[in-house]
C-alpha cells in the first residue's frame, strides 16, 4: 500500500519479488544442508561396510580352521574388539561436548568413530551368515526411510519424545532391576523379550526425534561443518543401531527355524 508516494505495505511488487526470492533461498539452502548430512552419512556407511568386510576376512585369514582355530588369534582378534568398543564409548562422550565447544577436529573424532564402528562390525561378516545381513539391511533401510520421513514431516514432537524417553528410562530402570533380581532367582524368558522390544521401541521413536530436530536446524540456514557432521553422526549412529537390532533378532530366529 502507497501512502505519500511511499509504500507502507508488504504487497507491493518488490517485496513480492524480495518474498519470492527469500523463500526460494531458504529452500535451496535446507535442501543443500539436508543432501550435506545424508551424504556425509552415506559415505561413513559406505566405509564401515567396508571396514566391516575387510575386516571379517583378516579375522577369519588369521583364525585359520574353523574347527581347529589360532589361540593367538582369538586373543588378538578380542583385544582389538575390546579397544575399539572402549574407544567407541569414550568418542560417544567427547563428540557431544567437541561438537558444540569446539571449531575444529570434529571430522578426526567422527573419522575414528567410524573407524571403531566398522571393526566391531566385523564381528557380524565373520561369524552371521550373509543372508541374514542383507535382510537386515534392506529392512533396516526401510524402517530407517520410514522414520526419517514422519520426523521429516511432523509438525510436533514433543508427544512422541516424551513416550520414547519415558519407554527408554522405564526400560533401563526395569533392566536394573532385573539385572539385581537375576543374581538370585531366575527371570522369565519372555519377559526379558518384551522389555528388549520396549527398549527397541523406544529407540525407534527417538530416531523421529533426531530426524525432526536435524531437519529444523537444516532449515536455519548456513551450518558449521562440525554441527553437519554432527548431525550426519546421529543418524549414521541411529540407522546402526536399528541394523544390530534386526541382525540379531533374525540371527535368533534363523537359528531356532534350522
Amino acid at each position: 500500500m502507497a501512502i505519500n508516494g511511499r509504500n507502507y505495505g508488504t504487497s507491493g511488487p518488490n517485496n513480492i519479488h524480495y518474498e519470492e526470492e527469500h523463500n526460494s533461498s531458504s529452500v535451496s539452502s535446507h535442501t543443500l544442508n539436508l543432501g550435506k548430512v545424508f551424504g556425509i552419512m552415506f559415505i561413513w556407511l559406505l566405509v564401515t561396510a567396508g571396514i566391516a568386510f575387510l575386516g571379517g576376512y583378516l579375522f577369519a585369514r588369521w583364525l585359520g580352521s574353523a574347527s581347529d582355530p589360532n589361540p593367538v588369534a582369538a586373543r588378538g582378534i578380542m583385544a582389538i574388539l575390546v579397544v575399539s568398543g572402549i574407544t567407541l564409548l569414550v568418542l560417544t562422550f567427547v563428540i557431544q561436548l567437541w561438537a558444540l565447544r569446539r571449531d575444529k577436529g570434529m571430522l578426526v573424532l567422527s573419522s575414528l568413530y567410524v573407524l571403531c564402528m566398522g571393526v566391531l562390525m566385523s564381528t557380524f561378516t565373520l561369524f552371521i551368515d550373509w543372508q541374514i545381513l542383507g535382510v537386515a539391511l534392506g529392512l533396516t533401510s526401510a524402517i530407517f526411510g520410514v522414520l526419517a520421513l514422519i520426523g521429516f514431516l511432523a509438525r510436533n514432537v514433543r508427544p512422541i519424545a516424551m513416550v520414547g524417553f519415558m519407554l527408554l528410562f522405564g526400560s533401563l530402570i526395569v533392566s536394573l532391576g532385573t539385572w539385581l533380581f537375576s543374581l538370585f532367582l531366575p527371570v522369565n524368558v519372555t519377559f526379558l523379550w518384551i522389555l528388549d522390544f520396549v527398549i527397541f521401541g523406544a529407540m525407534l521413536l527417538l530416531v523421529i526425534v533426531d530426524m525432526h530436530q536435524i531437519n529444523k536446524i537444516c532449515k536455519n540456514g548456513e551450518m558449521s561443518r562440525n554441527l553437519t557432521l554432527y548431525c550426519a553422526l546421529t543418524l549414521y549412529t541411529d540407522f546402526v543401531y536399528i541394523f544390530i537390532k534386526i541382525v540379531y533378532y533374525l540371527a535368533i530366529a534363523y537359528g531356532k527355524s534350522r
